[in-house]
């Protein structure tokens, strides 16, 4: 017997389905089938459908090319081959075996009654089977053996990932997998080391807090003023507002209140006087009520198309107990909830999701399912002294952890607004601008070009050139050089606040009160206080100020 060999293509992510009411029989007929007979048909469907493409395609619901997936790319004979294989060699070797006896073994076969040998099964001598033809029927039987445990195997996979979709998306899969498609174009998916080099470098949403393309967490146990923190970083993001001294990128906001949109209005109302700057609509936007991650339905699929046309930056979901719907939070049921907000994360315009969520009984994890934080690619705490709230970063997948940011609330118009924990307005300076200071105070003191500048601060060069053009607009730094050849030197002024490291002949120019960075082209009449220290995180944590 020969096994083929065929070279394992992506996996696609659904069956063959014209659309989805492309069923055996009419959704009125399955509507009061149970599940488990729907997806027996699902699987049925895709595997019929799909009897002889095994070459070039793979379906995740296809008994057939799971088969060959788990046998490692390799085709097992099925049994009409099996069969086939036999009849031949029987006849090349001139044995004479009758399709009743042939029968006879495989009904002994299916029974299990056949005796197990050392060379394989033992061939009843009643039968009437020659001697010479029973180590070919003992491969053939020993094929089948083969094939159906695979098979068993295949079959329980597959449904269990039909029964997935189903509860993901609460409707039958569709195909959206073009045959015709060029496998050539996977080829792009394999970079080299130089080639990573030529990736982009991700602009963060805000810097050190939010990163781009990530599902982030927020818990904290009740009352820590986790929907505060959490509209705080929304309002500065639909603003361009710095969030406590780091930059913020202005991308468009929703809101999932899923505990009720009323209250949120004040809220918004009483940031907007704090940080004198009106939101506007277009920027935020909130969703009035949760809707069902667990077993989404057209709410779901309508919110995904909403994010997509709103090219929303960033997604939140408060909180994560209201939009789990019937699941198991203790359970992998909400395996399929984190699955969604995923999806949520992917509608976006290369933004995050941010789901809000309750700790455990000793406020150390996010309440229940493991997989909610695993799955997370940054996690923030948030503890809560009286007053005094005090924000960890637990987890960041791509930047350093530890960071701790200390805030209080402060009451404006019968509602609160979060404030740094000294009553300080630490929303001037960005860690980046900092950064650069340091690099020139203690690298360069009599200034630098522009090349050794950056490479010494190592910043990305997106970064770098907002960073240096802010500190030049704001009065902080000056360049001596030319235009094509800039020479950046720090300002020397006895009328300024001094560094944050108290150096007294390190002075900047006189400051304001402005609440934002004077961004690159913008004029820039005064300059904006340097607040906070070197980039230590003493400093990021807001506990020193100058």
């Amino acid at each position: 017997m020969i096994d083929v060999k065929y070279p394992l293509p992506a996996r696609q992510p659904y069956p063959p389905f014209k659309n989805p009411d492309d069923w055996r029989g009419s959704r009125e007929t399955t509507a009061s089938e149970t599940r488990g007979a729907l997806i027996r048909q699902v699987v049925a469907d895709a595997t019929d459908d799909h009897i002889g493409k095994h070459a070039n395609r793979d379906h995740p619901w296809c008994v057939l090319c799971e088969v060959r997936v788990q046998n490692d790319g390799v085709i097992p004979p099925e049994p009409h081959q099996l069969a086939r294989w036999l009849r031949d060699t029987l006849n090349d070797a001139q044995i004479t075996v009758t399709p009743e006896q042939m029968e006879q073994v495989e009904d002994a076969w299916k029974r299990d009654e056949l005796p197990d040998t050392p060379d394989g099964y033992g061939i009843p001598a009643n039968l009437g089977i020659p001697d010479e033809a029973v180590p070919a029927i003992n491969d053939f039987l020993i094929g089948l053996d083969t094939y159906t445990g695979l098979q068993s195997e295949a079959r329980h996979d597959t449904t269990a990932r039909a029964t997935r979709y189903l509860i993901l998306n609460n409707r039958p899969p569709v195909d959206d997998y073009d045959p015709d498609e060029d496998v050539a174009k996977f080829d792009d998916e394999f970079l080299t080391r130089s080639e990573l080099n030529d990736l982009p470098q991700a602009e963060p949403l805000i810097e050190g807090v939010i990163p781009r393309h990530s599902y982030g967490i927020l818990r904290g146990r009740d009352g820590t003023y986790k929907s505060f923190v959490a509209l705080d970083w929304a309002l500065c993001l639909a603003t361009g507002q710095l969030w406590q001294g780091r930059y913020a990128e202005r991308v468009p906001v929703l809101y999932i209140a899923g505990e009720g949109a009323y209250g949120i209005a004040s809220r918004v109302a009483a940031w907007e006087r704090a940080n004198n700057v009106k939101v506007d609509d277009e920027w935020f936007v909130s969703r009035r009520s949760a809707l069902n991650l667990h077993r989404p339905g057209p709410a779901f699929d309508h919110l995904l198309a909403h994010i997509e046309q709103g090219g929303y930056g960033l997604v939140i979901v408060d909180t994560l107990r209201r939009v789990a719907g019937a699941a198991d939070g203790n359970s992998s049921e909400m395996g399929a909830v984190v699955d969604n907000l995923d999806r949520i994360k992917r509608a976006t315009n290369e933004g995050s999701a941010l789901a809000l969520a309750h700790t455990d009984k000793g406020d150390n994890d996010t309440r229940g399912y493991s997989g909610i934080e695993d799955d997370a690619d940054f996690v923030w705490h948030a503890k809560r002294d009286e007053d005094n709230l005090e924000l960890t970063n637990t987890k960041m997948k791509d930047g350093p952890d530890g960071v701790t940011v200390h805030l209080r609330t402060s009451s404006i118009d019968g509602s609160l607004v979060l404030v740094g924990s000294d009553g300080i307005d630490t929303s001037k300076t960005t860690e980046s601008q900092l950064t650069l200071l340091d690099t020139l105070r203690h690298t360069f003191p009599d200034g630098a070009h522009t090349s050794p500048l950056m490479k010494a601060s190592g910043l990305p060069e997106r970064t770098y050139y907002r960073a240096i053009a802010e500190l030049r607009d704001a009065g902080h730094v000056t360049n001596t050089g030319t235009k094509q050849r800039p020479f950046h030197e720090l300002v020397r002024s006895e009328d300024c606040h001094p560094l944050p490291d108290g150096n007294p002949d390190l002075t900047c120019t006189t400051a304001t009160t402005a609440t934002t960075a004077v961004k690159p082209g913008d004029t820039a009449t005064t300059a904006t206080p340097l607040i906070g220290g070197s980039g230590s995180p003493e400093w990021q944590a807001g506990e020193e100020t100058a």
